[in-house]
């Protein structure tokens, strides 16, 4: 109810629910961008080409149980080896999603040598999920980055690790279901206070502008 008694209406309960950035981190060619696609609904990208994208993100709406939790998913592809650039997605970021790919070990041993330290530097209040993609390659692979070692890392990870996943961007094998995890954990923990926060209504406010617009610093 707003401050005149007038019931919320759900365009308004959207606006006014906070905006969680969660951002995509990892070696180039693991699959970020990939992921990105889908989680904008979109289909896995046939040609890969890297492009330095400085605002390459987008908002999505998740229902859990009641409760609505809006995610805003940042892809830094194209600037991993720009890390000052890189590390200037942090900044107010609830979550990050360290990808790295199942069938190539050096990626994941990046996240622990360069990823997980400039994280940690900017930022060591945020949560982190570790995300092994392609494992739509694992049959022709002769040397995988197993489960064991993935759980083993995150008893000595400094940041707070509340997920794992093994997913196929390109089979989307996985990645829903990671998604909505991301959604009930930052609704779950009461860690993730800090998001991008939109104007309350005020009792003034009768009616909402069609024309109006948001803008939202990140």
């Amino acid at each position: 109810m707003s401050e005149t008694g007038r019931p919320i209406s759900r365009f308004y309960r959207s606006l006014t629910t906070a905006i969680k950035k969660v951002v995509l981190l990892g070696d180039a060619g693991v699959g970020k961008s990939s992921l990105f696609a889908r989680f904008c609904g979109e289909d896995f990208p046939r040609t890969c080409t890297t492009v330095v994208q400085l605002r390459a993100s987008d908002i999505r709406e998740f229902q859990v149980g009641y409760n609505n939790v809006r995610v805003s998913l940042w892809d830094t592809a194209g600037v991993e080896r720009m890390l000052s650039l890189t590390e200037n997605y942090y900044r107010k970021a609830v979550g990050v999603l360290l990808v790295y790919d199942v069938t190539d070990r050096e990626t994941f041993e990046n996240l622990e040598s360069t990823w997980v330290p400039s994280v940690t530097l900017r930022n060591n209040r945020v949560k982190a999920f570790i995300v092994g993609n392609k494992t739509d390659l694992i049959p022709d692979s002769a040397d995988i980055v197993s489960e064991e070692e993935v759980q083993m890392y995150t008893r000595t990870c400094p940041l707070d690790v509340v997920g794992t996943f093994r997913v196929s961007a390109k089979t989307c094998s996985g990645v829903e279901e990671m998604f909505t995890k991301l959604a009930e954990s930052i609704l779950e923990d009461n860690s993730f206070e800090s998001g991008i926060k939109l104007s309350e209504p005020s009792a003034q406010d009768g009616q909402i502008s069609r024309q109006g617009t948001c803008t939202c610093k990140i």
